[in-house]
């Protein structure tokens, strides 16, 4: 199985399969995959942890507490937002399933350049020149929002929304 995506979804497709004796592999963009949760006792340290982390956890401390009052936040420059929302919202994983994932082979710093249907296998490509020729692929590469396709709002409301990038 070749998993793709270095986030969250990703790793636990990994870690679930490996988990049922399939041969997963994890293949990923970003250099390194970012674990989080990973330091606890920054949430035991009273008043200084409820300074550093809001109870949405999103983001690292600091970061956290700034995204977590969000009638804040969208008052901040849109430069400002964006280099704070890519730190906040990006591919990792909860570092208590990394034991989990110590023998799952994962290729970092790679995308995937084709995949192609070969008998009843996927022969994928990869952009460091190598091949895998696997029974399945899961694609667990996030989400793009886009407020636009949510036929639940009325016309007036959509036009009401205000959106950057879809969100």
């Amino acid at each position: 199985m070749a998993v793709v995506g270095g986030g969250q979804s990703a790793l636990d497709a990994a870690r679930i399969l490996t988990g049922f004796d399939a041969k997963a592999e994890v293949v990923a963009k970003q250099k390194e995959i970012c674990w989080v949760g990973q330091n606890a006792w920054l949430h035991k340290l009273g008043l200084l942890s409820w300074c550093l982390y809001s109870n949405y956890d999103v983001g690292p401390a600091g970061i956290s507490r700034l995204v977590g009052f969000p009638n804040l936040f969208r008052r901040l420059p849109r430069r400002l937002q964006d280099r704070i929302s890519r730190r906040a919202v990006r591919p990792a994983g909860t570092g208590w399933q990394r034991p989990y994932l110590a023998k799952v082979p994962m290729t970092l710093d790679c995308q995937v350049t084709s995949a192609e249907m070969s008998g009843d296998k996927v022969r994928i490509k990869l952009s460091n020149g190598r091949e895998r020729l696997v029974d399945h692929v899961i694609v667990a590469t996030g989400y793009r929002v886009d407020t636009a396709r949510y036929r639940f709002f009325s016309p007036a409301i959509q036009q009401s929304l205000k959106t950057v990038r879809g969100y």
